[in-house]
């Protein structure tokens, strides 16, 4: 048997059986905490999001037990996010999880049905996708470690889904490329920029390409080079996060 110590579903069953607790006797601020301290042990184990439906019932907005503000529990940010999905607000709930995924890459944050369910990008805009994929790649390194990238397959797997709903938005194609080609995916992240590229022909598209191609080990044609290393004198390389943030200010 595992020490209870070392073993996260044991840990957050003793929170769920506290917070069951603190809701029993009125108190779902208390509930809250527990609740969120649960999701830290085991974000994806399925009495942890009952738990949650439960406080949301109760409360009838419980979005609000999880406020946002500059120094947030990771456990509390993800739960605000399942919540805001179950309002109606999956986008919002996106942006928070891809951010927790950037505070803690090797949690699986994501690993939830409504986060992998195929028509969840047709209830997005895409501008929205395009977005909650760069604010993810801007907090991973430009290839992830290998123990690293089970937490960010469903990422991936939102990706793929969003690109079927949308197959004609340079900037998300772009952006599910970004992604495709720092999980390692590079012959999925060469498709979707060449096809972004066509799309969208910008200087961030070109960007997205060229460095989908430099990470396959592929050579690059002289019109990539020129996007990827620009020649104005005192100019530095151009990265695919430096013209994400170009492309977020010009919007």
């Amino acid at each position: 048997m595992p020490d209870e110590l070392d073993d996260p579903r044991l840990n957050a069953k003793r929170e769920l059986a506290l917070a069951q607790q603190a809701l029993d006797e009125g108190d779902p601020q208390h509930a809250a905490v527990h609740i969120a301290e649960a999701i830290t042990y085991a974000p994806t184990m399925p009495e942890v999001h009952e738990a949650l439906a439960r406080l949301a019932a109760r409360t009838g907005d419980a979005i609000d037990l999880f406020p946002l503000g500059e120094q947030v529990y990771i456990g509390a940010l993800v739960a605000r996010a399942h919540l805001l999905a179950a309002a109606g607000r999956p986008s919002e709930g996106l942006e928070l999880l891809a951010a927790a995924t950037g505070i803690d890459r090797e949690s699986d944050w994501a690993g939830v049905p409504w986060v992998t369910t195929p028509d969840l990008p047709q209830r997005i805009a895409p501008d929205d996708l395009a977005r909650v994929f760069m604010v993810l790649c801007s907090a991973l390194p430009n290839s992830v470690p290998d123990e690293e990238r089970p937490a960010l397959a469903p990422y991936l797997t939102l990706a793929r889904h969003a690109v079927d709903a949308y197959p004609n938005h340079g900037m998300l194609l772009g952006a599910a490329s970004d992604l495709a080609r720092r999980v390692g995916e590079h012959r999925l992240a060469i498709t979707w920029a060449a096809r972004a590229t066509r799309e969208h022909p910008a200087k961030i598209t070109e960007v997205w390409l060229g460095y989908a191609h430099l990470d396959a080990g592929q050579p690059l044609s002289p019109i990539h080079i020129c996007r990827v290393r620009p020649t104005q004198e005192g100019r530095a390389r151009r990265t695919p996060d430096q013209a994400q943030k170009e492309w977020g200010h010009h919007r």
